[in-house]
């Protein structure tokens, strides 16, 4: 099982990648819907999982 350590962590590290993300998106003229984020996100998870 994962300590709770653990889980904190990548809860920390998801939360800065989605900040990231927002901010990247801002960046680049786009509006970034939650909705958006989340389809970003599940594909760098999809591509990690290759």
């Amino acid at each position: 099982m994962f300590s709770n350590n653990r889980i904190r962590h990548f809860l920390r590290w998801l939360n800065l990648t989605v900040s990231m993300l927002r901010m990247m998106m801002m960046q680049m003229g786009m509006k970034p819907s939650q909705k958006k984020i989340n389809q970003m996100m599940a594909q760098m998870n999809k591509q990690q999982d290759k």
